[in-house]
């Protein structure tokens, strides 16, 4: 919602509205493209940037390239970083293509965060806080960010498991030490 509004007040930017006539030659451009998987509002975009002229987008969606505009947000350049011409969002990605980043044998070093509110990944020191999200009260919205509930027994108890493993496990019986080095 901050960055839309962000958007809106931008006085560079141009706020094209529906009409029923965009719609249908959205529409008209949808049934055109059966073979791909165009949105209808992929369609409804396409055709008011070829009505203004605007042959680059701010996007990472291929079906723009297929219709032979300009992505400036290419997937490898968010990812990489390394191109001059692409938007340089640093440790934050649209999305992620290593989910496990941590060894299964070692106490985390770094997890992925979601920031709801601008929908975008980004990989941070330590450990991920523990806890679940609930929808807004009140909210009907279907893209409802929701709201992160903290877990604050996690926090009590990582480090005193991480005590106990430096211990060796002391005071455990056999079998529970090579349980507790298995897992």
């Amino acid at each position: 919602v901050k960055m839309v509004r962000a958007i809106l007040s931008n006085p560079n930017v141009k706020v094209v509205p529906q009409s029923r006539d965009s719609f249908q030659k959205g529409l008209a451009l949808y049934d055109a493209r059966g073979d791909k998987e165009y949105s209808l509002q992929d369609c409804v975009s396409m055709n008011v940037m070829r009505a203004g002229s605007i042959t680059e987008v701010l996007t990472n969606d291929h079906h723009f390239k297929q219709e032979g505009f300009t992505i400036l947000m290419k997937r490898d350049n968010i990812v990489a970083g390394d191109q001059k011409d692409c938007v340089r969002m640093p440790k934050r990605r649209f999305q992620i293509g290593q989910l496990i980043i941590n060894s299964p044998y070692e106490e985390p070093s770094e997890y992925w965060s979601y920031d709801r509110e601008i929908r975008m990944f980004e990989r941070k020191d330590g450990w991920r806080p523990a806890g679940y999200v609930v929808a807004t009260p009140g909210s009907k919205a279907f893209d409802d960010p929701g709201m992160f509930v903290e877990l604050p027994m996690v926090k009590e108890i990582r480090p005193r498991v991480k005590g106990r493993r430096e211990a060796a496990y002391a005071g455990a019986t056999g079998i529970t030490k090579r349980l507790l080095e298995h897992w």
